[in-house]
């Protein structure tokens, strides 16, 4: 095989490997990124999944709280007066505005004793493994697959009477409206079916019919389904029923037929213009190696002759190329041999002329080391007989000359050696010189790098605290280091309603940071579809539990404070409960709500409590940067500390009343570094009634209760 050949399929297939590479790579990043996404639309489906059953279970939450309170009912069931009970639940699904909810009222043995009138009381709405679920006081919600072809969404809770469960109470809705709500809210068709495959109820039938046998419906999972000519996305979540297992599965299914061709045409086009391309390149390969070889091959040729000893040959070469460059050196072959006798002749006077020549280079070369380097230099030259600045030949050099210029290589090895040794000790001095100006700069950098972190950090603190009238807002944040791990928060949930924020992450520096953005993303996120504090942290803290690879966790306190009424309902997660400062300059610390710090595990319970906060009080949230602040003796700040200087400053503006803390807290210090970053947020509840506008986001269900307790009563 010729050399051109072997060249040109080489470099052919360098470039299928390269390209077969590329490709490889483009395909495995693909899949890694299309696995992210799919496990990020899993989490927000069932996200959304659970916000829709605790939307549409609240109607049947209120009947069951209505039916668990009503005395004379719970009497009825207890004493066996059924007929007065029915009345009873007649009038209490009277009093729900939803249609179509059903009520049972069942003994320990599963008996049916009561059932409403109306509806699908008729079903039986929880099985045995549920009834000694709630025998033994737990509170159920999910879906009940009542049928072949019918589910509903049930609400269970015991009945008690003198202290003891005297049975059981369900209350369910068709779970038709559920999944409507859920395919409304995901803008998707939706389909609730049995765990073999049994449709109970579906937005689109006729499309559910094309995709039912390519769909998972015993695990959660995500898959894409060709219905030509339609490309779908279906993403399937099995739902727990009452008894904890699994009962149903609703499955989410969207046209993405677009996006999908579209992404084929872009892989067709590229691999087109690929192979177009690659033909192109090998077409220009081969022509260009067989032009080029050409004038090697007559070369080839010419020196074989030569080779036979025939110099006859006329060799008529022009220009740079291979050819010319070989009869050049065919013509000073011919040049040498005449020229060998003179080249003899003009050696030894050469030889002499380099002698020369080089004593001078060194005596020059000499000149450039250090003094007593250059007299131990002069000292070598001297006993070889080479004089530095002589013109003569040496009497004492032997009259071979090559003899005489291994003594000169000697002299120059000694000397070349000696000024590398020179030029290590420089090279060595300005590398330790260049690490130096190196370490200056990367220090200087990193200050630069920490201090636009900082300055993003406190960017995304809010610093609009909003221009309603009912209310006055100020915080503030002052890291320890350069980037912190504290954060506040406030923000409308609707026209009458506030949520206020403050957490503190554990650890400090950039990761503390990073993870603070993504709690207070998550809380504003989720904030759209909870109507209660205990509820919003702890979806909050399955969020972040579930990716929390670091081992982090996040403190944090968040309440809802409705600006009509007053009312302030919270949540703690590990964190200290908000501090109350009356206009009486009374100063009392709520009470603490049960709660863990988030991210630490996953199905954590919190508890919600709530109070009534009169006009012109200030609820001030803090976290132990100001109470475990220490001074150089090592003596903390205190609580006893805190609520004395806010009573002392109670009739200050909450503005005013923030920096003060902060600057009584310095004082205390003494100079002392801070050793955990500083953050406090303080509302003012100015309760001024505003003109009322419409608002089409979630209102929280105190709106329509009683009023709540304040916190003396």
């Amino acid at each position: 095989m010729l050399l051109r050949t072997r060249v040109t399929i080489f470099v052919l297939a360098a470039l299928l490997a390269i390209a077969l590479i590329f490709a490889g790579t483009m395909a495995l990043l693909g899949r890694t990124l299309l696995a992210q996404v799919d496990s990020q639309t899993l989490s927000q489906e069932e996200a959304l999944w659970r916000s829709t059953l605790r939307t549409e279970a609240s109607p049947l939450g209120a009947l069951s709280e209505a039916l668990s309170s009503d005395t004379v009912f719970t009497a009825d069931v207890n004493s066996g007066d059924f007929d007065s009970a029915r009345r009873s639940l007649a009038a209490a699904i009277g009093r729900i505005p939803t249609l179509g909810l059903s009520a049972q009222v069942i003994g320990r043995d599963g008996q049916i004793l009561l059932r409403s009138p109306s509806g699908e009381g008729y079903l039986r709405l929880l099985d045995q493994v549920s009834i000694d679920r709630i025998w033994g006081g737990a509170q159920l919600l999910g879906l009940r697959s009542t049928e072949a072809t019918r589910a509903m969404l049930v609400s269970a809770a015991p009945l008690y009477a003198d202290g003891h469960v005297i049975a059981a109470l369900a209350v369910a809705r068709n779970a038709a409206s559920a999944v409507r709500a859920f395919a409304e809210a995901d803008r998707s068709e939706t389909a609730l079916v049995t765990l073999r495959g049994q449709l109970i109820v579906a937005t689109d039938r006729a499309l559910w019919a094309d995709v039912k046998d390519r769909i998972s419906l015993r695990r959660s999972a995500r898959d894409l389904i060709f219905a030509w000519p339609r490309v779908l996305t279906a993403t399937s979540l099995p739902t727990a029923d009452t008894a904890g297992g699994a009962a149903t599965t609703i499955v989410a299914y969207k046209d993405n037929s677009g996006p999908f061709f579209a992404i084929l045409r872009v892989v067709a086009w590229s691999g087109g213009i690929v192979a177009a391309l690659t033909l192109l390149v090998a077409t220009l390969i081969h022509w260009y190696m067989k032009a080029s070889f050409r004038p090697l091959d007559q070369a080839v040729e010419i020196t074989r002759r030569l080779a036979r000893g025939d110099t006859s040959v006329e060799i008529e070469a022009t220009g740079q190329d291979e050819i010319g460059r070989l009869g050049e050196a065919v013509r000073q072959l011919r040049v040498n041999a005449i020229m060998a006798e003179d080249l003899s002749r003009q050696r030894q006077r050469s030889r002499i002329r380099r002698e020369r020549l080089i004593r001078r280079e060194i005596s020059a070369l000499a000149d450039a080391l250090d003094p007593e380097a250059r007299v131990e230099v002069l000292a070598v030259l001297n006993d070889t007989g080479i004089k530095p600045g002589s013109t003569d030949t040496p009497q004492s050099v032997s009259a071979s000359s090559n003899h005489q210029l291994r003594l000169i290589a000697g002299v120059l090895r000694d000397l070349v050696r000696r000024i590398l040794e020179q030029r290590q000790t420089l090279t060595g001095m300005i590398a330790d010189l260049e690490d130096a100006l190196a370490s200056k700069d990367k220090l200087i950098g990193l200050e630069q790098q920490l201090e636009v972190a900082r300055q993003v950090q406190l960017a995304i603190l809010p610093r609009d605290h909003g221009e309603d009238p009912r209310v006055a807002i100020y915080g503030r944040m002052t890291p320890a280091a350069e980037v912190g791990g504290d954060f506040y928060d406030c923000f409308m949930i609707d026209d009458d309603t506030v949520a206020l924020v403050i957490a503190d992450v554990s650890g400090k520096g950039v990761p503390a940071s990073l993870f603070m953005a993504v709690t207070r993303t998550l809380i504003r996120a989720v904030a759209r579809f909870a109507v209660d504090p205990a509820v919003l942290i702890s979806e909050v803290n399955d969020l972040l539990a579930r990716e929390n690879d670091q081992l982090l966790f996040v403190t944090a306190c968040l309440g809802f404070l409705n600006l009509t009424t007053g009312r302030f309902c919270y949540a703690n997660a590990g964190h200290s409960p908000p501090i109350l400062v009356g206009t009486d300059n009374s100063v009392v610390e709520l009470p603490k709500a049960q709660g863990m710090a988030l991210a630490v595990a996953d199905g954590l319970f919190y508890q919600r409590l709530e109070f009534v906060v009169k006009p012109n009080d200030t609820l001030f949230f803090y976290t132990d940067g100001i109470s475990e602040a220490q001074n150089p003796e090592g003596q903390l700040f205190g609580m006893s500390r805190l609520i004395d200087l806010l009573a002392r400053n109670s009739n200050l503006d909450e503005r005013l009343l923030s920096e003060s803390i902060e600057r009584d807290v310095r004082v205390f210090e003494a100079g002392r570094p801070a050793t955990d970053d500083l953050t406090c947020l303080a509302v003012r509840y100015v309760g001024e009634p505003v003109a009322r506008r419409p608002h089409a986001g979630m209102v929280l269900p105190d709106a329509v209760a009683d009023p709540a307790p304040t916190l003396a009563e």
